[in-house]
């Protein structure tokens, strides 16, 4: 957002408006801005009518409502509270408790819905302004730090309706509000058209790898996925034509030629440096990867000393303690050198075994279970080595191990390269929010 000139005008507009922007309170754009009230839980229904809690409310600058977790409520005929909160196509919904400024806009078709007390409701003028609008401009980061400031720190904490009705809201003539709001609208239609991608391909990667793990599905030479069928009918081949060998169980220690962690430096986070070797924290094993966009450093002499735990490609990194036990991935080729904690175990394959296709495993459901039923009693989470050790695991042969692989890194990079979009998009949206309003 920007003032040209001391001019109340944005950044970037469309060409065929001009002219400076008003600042106009929030009453003067609505027919009404009220609350919710309390004492909802008796009408809890498992079916009904939707009602809307602050957690079903977005974060930064998103106004789309959340409804993973849906509450339900059935309601007395002619209810007065019913009657006042009952929400409408175009309304917008403020969160003044708690987490203040999360905005949700109520959208077409949505049916009969209600909110409590911790929601405040909008109901802007249709005549004077464009409800999308309105609501993208009190989702900016700009707004929600006003909200922030205007917060009541009183007995009760929060935002009181008359703060919200003394609101401004910065505004271009209506066809301006309507062609901004249409334009964020068809951003945020593609960004939830590929966040809906990415977890369709995450969905089907979960649902392969149990199949591949139960062995409802083995892999043909040409990495064609076949149904297993009754003995051996269901059975692929290998690059000779002859059929894969049936699996068989090994502990993981005996496909291993290491399994270690390393320890936090003498100093702790004193000693760390903006640059040197790398240090690997559990923080930086994550969503299969390993991520290097939060890292640390020691120093060349600080490594020498912790050579046990120094790391290479193609070692598996698998987190043994803390709220981020189970989390693993396998280091990429192009890694050079570095050390990790103790709270990350290093897991390096003998030649029989591959890194990805046990990395894939230990990230299944299978493996997860394995980590879940293994770890370290005394309430303390964690696993040791001699845990994951004695980890039975599944050992195909080492070619169908890379066919395996090989297919499901490929799901990966799909995965990636949609996440790569969804950035990408929501990074442009973010520079939209910030340039197209003042």
């Amino acid at each position: 957002m920007t003032r040209k000139m001391g001019k109340m005008v944005p950044e970037l507009r469309f060409p065929e408006f001009e002219g400076e922007w008003e600042a106009t309170q929030l009453s003067k754009l609505s027919s009404q801005v009220t609350s919710g009230s309390r004492d909802w839980a008796q009408f809890y229904t498992p079916k009904g009518d939707k009602f809307i809690r602050m957690t079903n409310l977005p974060r930064d600058g998103n106004i789309r409502l959340i409804l993973d977790d849906m509450k339900y409520v059935t309601l007395p005929l002619n209810s007065s509270d019913g009657l006042r909160t009952s929400l409408k196509t175009g309304d917008i919904l403020i969160s003044i408790t708690a987490e203040l400024g999360k905005i949700g806009l109520i959208p077409e078709n949505f049916g009969k819905a209600y909110i409590n007390q911790h929601i405040a409701l909008v109901k802007p003028r249709i005549d004077l302004t464009a409800p999308t609008f309105v609501a993208y401009f009190l989702a900016l980061t700009s707004s929600n730090n006003r909200f922030n400031r205007l917060n009541d720190s009183g007995a009760k904490a929060g935002l009181n309706l008359k703060t919200i009705r003394a609101f401004e809201v910065n505004t271009p003539p209506l066809p301006e509000q309507q062609k901004i709001a249409a334009f964020l609208s068809a951003v945020d239609g593609k960004i939830q058209q590929l966040s809906r991608q990415k977890e369709l391909l995450e969905q089907y990667k979960k649902g392969v790898m149990q199949k591949i793990f139960s062995q409802q599905i083995r892999f043909a030479a040409q990495g064609r996925a076949n149904v297993a069928g009754a003995g051996r009918a269901g059975a692929t081949k290998d690059d000779n034509g002859q059929d894969y060998p049936d699996w068989r169980e090994k502990r993981l220690g005996d496909l291993v030629t290491k399994i270690g962690s390393g320890v936090t430096p003498k100093g702790g986070a004193k000693v760390y440096q903006d640059e040197g070797v790398i240090f690997i924290r559990s923080q930086n094993v994550n969503s299969n990867r390993l991520l290097l966009d939060d890292i640390t450093y020691i120093s060349s002499e600080m490594h020498n000393s912790m050579k046990s735990s120094e790391v290479y490609a193609s070692d598996i990194l698998l987190n043994i303690t803390g709220a981020s036990i189970g989390r693993s991935c396998v280091v990429p080729a192009n890694f050079t050198t570095g050390n990790v904690n103790q709270h990350v175990c290093i897991i390096r394959m003998a030649e029989e075994a591959s890194e990805y296709f046990y990395q894939i495993f230990l990230s299944s459901y299978y493996g997860q279970k394995l980590i879940f039923q293994s770890q370290a009693g005394g309430g303390r989470e964690g696993l040791n080595f001699q845990n994951i050790r004695t980890f039975k695991v599944p050992y195909p042969s080492y070619e169908e191990q890379q066919k395996i692989a090989l297919f499901l890194t490929g799901i990966d990079q799909k995965i990636e390269a949609v996440q790569n979009q969804l950035t990408q998009s929501q990074t442009f949206k973010k520079g939209l929010l910030q340039k197209m309003f003042v």
